[in-house]
């Protein structure tokens, strides 16, 4: 994935940070990358300073703002089911009342953002039609059986609350590594571009010799 495909899917490319706490803007001026670093820095000026991931999700800060806690029950089984790439599991959510669209992880991540980040195509594009249907009403009744579900089980929410963790620990890790991986192709198209200039130039000179 490009940076600009990283920063359209919500992930924060200006704040991300490596094991050596850089940037991705850190690190393309650290070496070299002139493209990547001229987009980022473009990036950060249409923000005023903010990432563009906070900027795209300033649109959605309300429903945010009203979402569930990462440590609810319905959110757990609505990330699980992302990973599972289960499309119907999310739907049963929504049908219940629940809104999948603005809840979020532990990593702040809706599950929109995980489903396109991780691959999740089916789950993806079942979320993308989601976006101007209203959310039904919760029903009570499936609330309290979510709810009696919810005692019943604690091993599961426990092996829920053990993960999520570990989950927003490899989801920021990837991030780093796409983010990386996306400023090495950069680089190296511009290699490329400056080869092929080089080329050219030779070519001319010998043509002006004939």
């Amino acid at each position: 994935a490009s940076l600009k495909q990283l920063a359209e899917s919500g992930v924060d490319v200006l704040g991300t940070k490596n094991k050596n706490k850089q940037t991705p803007l850190q690190l393309a001026t650290e070496r070299g990358k002139k493209n990547a670093k001229a987009w980022l820095e473009e990036l950060s000026k249409k923000g005023k300073g903010k990432s563009g991931a906070a900027a795209a999700k300033a649109p959605a800060a309300a429903a945010a703002a009203a979402a569930p806690p990462p440590n609810d029950e319905r959110v757990t089984q609505l990330f699980k089911a992302v990973m599972k790439d289960d499309a119907a599991g999310i739907e049963e959510l929504f049908k219940a009342g629940f809104d999948v669209l603005a809840a979020r992880n532990k990593a702040k991540l809706s599950a929109l953002q995980l489903a396109t980040d991780r691959g999740k195509d089916a789950v993806r594009e079942y979320l993308e039609g989601l976006k101007d249907t209203p959310v039904p009403a919760a029903k009570s009744g499936e609330e309290d059986a979510a709810g009696e579900a919810k005692q019943k089980a604690p091993d599961e929410k426990g092996e829920g609350s053990e993960e999520k963790p570990g989950a927003a620990e490899e989801q920021k890790a990837a991030e780093e590594k796409e983010a990386q991986k996306a400023a090495d192709e950069e680089d190296k198209k511009q290699k490329a571009a400056e080869e092929q200039e080089k080329k050219r130039k030779v070519a001319e000179e010998e043509e002006e010799k004939k």
